[in-house]
């Protein structure tokens, strides 16, 4: 991409940043923030920089001049887990016992959110379309605490199901945790 010279010469560590960044975890909200501090040049000057580090780790959004982590996650990033493209998925059976529950969880979900439209009438699954099995990479120490806070097992499910009247198609994620046994 290119750079205007002004930016090169005036502002070289801001540009630095925007170039390091390329590759790394970004959403709309960081361009939003990055398009601000274009409208406000005086915020990537190097004295601006270094001060707003402090307070950009609680933000939804992080300007794309600021040196943004190798290790940023979806959850730093503000990226709802559904939509987070760090996530491994593998292809399961439509007749697995636990896609097949997580289909009808997503039916009666489906159900409990039309109950009050009377001229809506009640689904039913009439097939499972496709089913696969989510996989989040987790860093060692999260891994860890994460084994030791709920010493059990959640596996993702991402279902896409057609039911009945309508022959509509909903694709939904469902969460099972393995000790409670429920899906959510």
């Amino acid at each position: 991409f290119h750079i205007p010279n002004g930016l090169l010469k005036n502002f070289p560590h801001a540009v630095n940043n925007l170039r390091t960044n390329r590759r790394k975890l970004t959403t709309p909200y960081d361009l939003h923030e990055t398009l601000q501090d274009l409208v406000d040049l005086k915020n990537i000057t190097n004295i601006m920089l270094r001060n707003r580090l402090k307070f950009t780790q609680y933000t939804k959004g992080k300007s794309l001049f600021l040196p943004i982590s190798d290790s940023r996650t979806c959850i730093e990033a503000a990226i709802p887990e559904v939509w987070c493209t760090c996530h491994q998925s593998v292809t399961t059976s439509t007749s697995d016992k636990k896609v097949k529950q997580s289909a009808n969880s997503i039916v009666t979900y489906l159900n409990k959110v039309l109950e009050g439209y009377v001229q809506c009438k009640k689904l039913y699954l009439n097939k499972i379309i496709s089913a696969r099995l989510e996989k989040v990479p987790l860093l060692k120490q999260e891994a860890i605490l994460f084994k030791q806070l709920f010493k059990s097992s959640l596996t993702d499910y991402t279902v896409m199901i057609e039911t009945v009247p309508g022959k509509a198609i909903f694709e939904a994620t469902v969460r099972y945790s393995k000790s409670t046994k429920y899906f959510s």
